[in-house]
């Protein structure tokens, strides 16, 4: 089965509520896809969010896609500074 890699863009605009074409898509396939992100990817929406609450969440969140090595998810997971 193939895996489709998504977007930081289309990622961030999915978490927040933006309606276009890439998030239609991705609310539509998100259960029948199988997904997948890069380190990078996944660092840069993390670094958008704010407050430990929704970065916990939006981390737990894209946990459940496959995350592909590009630097490690150590250096992509930065912990939010107060």
């Amino acid at each position: 089965m193939a895996m489709v890699i998504v977007d930081t863009k289309a990622w961030i605009d999915y978490l927040s509520g933006i309606n276009n074409a890439q998030t239609a898509w991705l609310d539509r396939e998100i259960s029948h896809q199988r997904l997948g992100l890069t380190g990078t990817v996944l660092c840069e929406v993390l670094q958008g969010v704010r407050g430990e609450g929704v970065f916990a969440r939006v981390r737990n969140d894209l946990s459940k896609a496959q995350v592909f090595n590009t630097g490690g998810i150590d250096l992509a997971v930065v912990p939010l500074q107060s």
